[in-house]
């Protein structure tokens, strides 16, 4: 059995999405480890294509020293330190789970990243909520 954590990044900006799609690395808490999965929630104010739109799977233990770290710094101040990893998109959702949906859900409107109002940060999943949030999208459990 894999042990793997479930991760929320939150994708502020419209132009980010594409870079979060093509770069290969995002900012990830120091627990983070090859083998979880991470999904990519784009912000509402950020534009109309708002919600979850990605799955990718982290790739590499995440190094506080590595030359683009820096990129990091400014974000997770209330999370935990977050730190450059290495990451592979998996899968472009066809559809998107949206805020609205979120916050009505039973379960997903409990999870610290909408208790937080989804700032600028990576979130800690629950696997519940990972699959739940899967199973939504209409996706495979991965």
């Amino acid at each position: 059995m894999v042990n793997r954590k479930y991760w929320l990044a939150v994708v502020g900006r419209a132009q980010k999405e594409s870079e979060f799609l093509t770069q290969g690395w995002w900012c990830v808490q120091s627990e983070a480890q090859e083998g979880d999965r991470l999904l990519a929630y784009r912000t509402q104010n950020s534009g109309k294509n708002h919600g979850i739109f990605a799955l990718c799977e982290v790739m590499s233990k995440p190094d506080p020293q590595h030359e683009n770290a820096s990129f990091c710094t400014p974000y997770g101040k209330q999370s935990g330190e977050l730190f450059f990893t290495k990451i592979r998109l998996l899968k472009e959702f066809s559809t998107r789970l949206g805020l609205q949906e979120i916050k009505t859900d039973p379960l997903l409107n409990k999870l610290s990243c909408v208790v937080r109002n989804f700032q600028g940060t990576t979130f800690e999943l629950p696997e519940t909520g990972f699959i739940h949030i899967l199973e939504l999208l209409g996706e495979k459990i991965k």
